[in-house]
C-alpha cells in the first residue's frame, strides 16, 4: 500500500498529485493508517491544515462531498503534501 500512496503524493512539472482519503471500513485495525497517510493527514490541534482527509464509513452523500474535496486538493492543498520517506521496496503486512 505504501508505493501506492507514494506514487499518488508526486507533484512536479509532468505530473500532478491524486487526492488522498482514508476510509475506516467496519474492519477497521486500531493500529493505524500507514505511516505516508499519518504523516499527510493533521498532526494536532495547532496544523491549521493538512493534504490528506480520513473519515469513518460514511454514506453516499458524504462520500461523494470527500471525492470532491480530494479531488480539489490536488490544486488546493498541492503545497502541504509530505513524500519524504523513501518507497517500500515491497509492501508491508497490515
Amino acid at each position: 500500500m505504501d508505493w501506492e500512496i507514494q506514487a499518488s503524493l508526486r507533484n512536479g512539472n509532468s505530473v500532478k498529485p491524486n487526492g488522498l482519503l482514508g476510509i475506516k471500513l467496519p474492519s477497521y485495525d486500531s493500529n493505524g493508517y500507514p505511516e505516508r497517510l499519518n504523516a499527510n493527514l493533521k498532526q494536532d490541534e495547532e496544523q491549521e491544515e493538512c493534504y490528506a482527509r480520513a473519515i469513518d464509513y460514511p454514506t453516499k452523500e458524504t462520500l461523494i462531498d470527500y471525492i470532491e474535496d480530494a479531488f480539489n486538493a490536488r490544486e488546493s492543498r498541492k503545497d502541504l503534501i509530505v513524500n519524504k520517506r523513501d518507497k517500500f521496496s515491497y509492501n508491508r503486512t497490515c
